[in-house]
């Protein structure tokens, strides 16, 4: 009479462990594949927030500008008014480049947060997320200390448009760097448009 085992048997045992490193492998790549859109996301809001802040001190400075405007051409005195006046108007473009290619124009710029002083030069392309670096930037306290120097714009710019014979200026702001889990960059604009009165 033949004996009969109980237990499974290497065949089984390896589909068991098959199923299972399939089932491990789909678990793993939907949890990579909801990590990468968070941090896509939060990337993007990080950039909308740098974008904001070019937007809002360009406002500033134009408001600064036009409070102490004077027909009879008297100089302004506040900074912003000086850095309306002297460096957001000058060296214009005709056209902004286009936004899919990531390149930035003859005029791109950035305003520092802390004493909104104009930036042309240290514009790069982002590490991580589009930001601009504050002090040496291996210093955590660098972001929120108001004494810290600007050290260079990461992915984000704003090129500077007018066209002749028109009284407003067109400020392209402009954000691209790679996201996690895409092979092609992704690129964030808008457009401030701001009136100058000396040339109505």
């Amino acid at each position: 009479m033949m004996k009969i085992q109980k237990g499974d048997t290497l065949v089984e045992v390896l589909l068991a462990m098959a199923v299972f490193a399939v089932v491990m492998m789909i678990g793993l790549s939907t949890m990579n594949n909801g990590m990468s859109r968070a941090l896509a996301s939060l990337q993007l809001t990080m950039a909308r927030n740098t974008m904001d802040s070019q937007a809002e001190a360009l406002r500033f400075a134009n408001a600064a500008y036009v409070s102490e405007f004077r027909t009879d051409g008297g100089a302004v005195t506040s900074a912003a008014a000086r850095v309306w006046q002297d460096q957001l108007t000058a060296g214009v473009q005709g056209s902004a480049t286009p936004l899919d290619t990531c390149t930035r124009g003859a005029s791109a710029f950035v305003l520092s947060r802390n004493d909104l002083s104009y930036h042309s030069e240290a514009i790069t392309n982002a590490v991580t997320y589009p930001r601009i670096a504050y002090g040496t930037d291996a210093d955590s306290n660098a972001i929120t200390d108001p004494s810290a120097r600007y050290s260079r714009a990461e992915g984000v710019w704003v090129e500077k448009v007018h066209l002749a014979n028109t009284n407003y200026y067109d400020f392209h702001i402009r954000a691209c760097w790679s996201a996690p889990g895409s092979n092609v960059n992704t690129t964030l604009g808008t457009i401030v448009r701001l009136y100058d009165p000396r040339r109505n």
